[in-house]
């Protein structure tokens, strides 16, 4: 009695699919992401992570452009050292010197610049120098950032979307794929385009 029992559960579970293996959430899952990609939902960064990727492109973008600047500026230091060393050199005139010096002038002469004004006038000179090597960085820094939030603004609504649509996407075929055979999953989860997935694999 007991042997026929069994022997009739089995005939009836190989015309039925409720015996089948079950997929597992995982699985399903797993299967739900590969629709997603095959809808055109690629699994892209998050918004924030591309938001954070165009800064850091920008950042640093605007840092090779400061060492430049940076090497630039101590090129100017280091000639300006030069020149300051060569008028160190020269002995400053003494008073009896300088009162010569006066002496000799003509009415349409001025006198020669001290030392101190000479070493005065040459860090001015320097100084406007370097305010002109960065002029270029400050502009090009006012232009690009604007355009750099913009376009992080952009590349994170369309993260956002991407992101909203694969959700929608993956809640949508877990609804529809409750119950169904591991083999099934299995199917669904190497399918290679989005008619295999829903027709050829049920």
């Amino acid at each position: 009695m007991k042997k026929n029992i069994i022997m009739s559960s089995i005939l009836v579970c190989s015309f039925s699919i409720g015996c089948a293996e079950k997929a597992t959430q995982e699985q399903i899952d797993k299967m739900c992401e590969n629709l997603a990609d095959l809808s055109g939902v690629l699994k892209a960064s998050s918004e924030v992570e591309e938001g954070a990727r165009i800064e850091a492109e920008f950042n640093a973008k605007m840092k090779a452009n400061r060492d430049e600047l940076e090497r630039d500026l101590k090129g100017l230091d280091d000639v300006l050292a030069v020149k300051l060393a060569e008028i160190e050199k020269v002995p400053a005139k003494t008073p009896e010197e300088l009162e010569e010096i006066k002496k000799n002038l003509k009415e349409d002469e001025e006198m020669p610049p001290t030392k101190e004004e000479q070493i005065a006038a040459l860090k001015a000179d320097f100084e406007k120098k370097k305010e002109e090597v960065r002029g270029p960085l400050n502009h090009e820094y006012e232009t690009l950032k604007p355009r750099m939030e913009r376009e992080k603004k952009d590349v994170m609504k369309v993260a956002r979307e991407k992101h909203e649509k694969q959700v929608k996407i993956i809640a949508d075929c877990q609804a529809k794929s409750k119950g169904i055979t591991l083999e099934t999953a299995k199917c669904r989860t190497n399918a290679n385009t989005v008619d295999w997935f829903w027709k050829k694999c049920k």
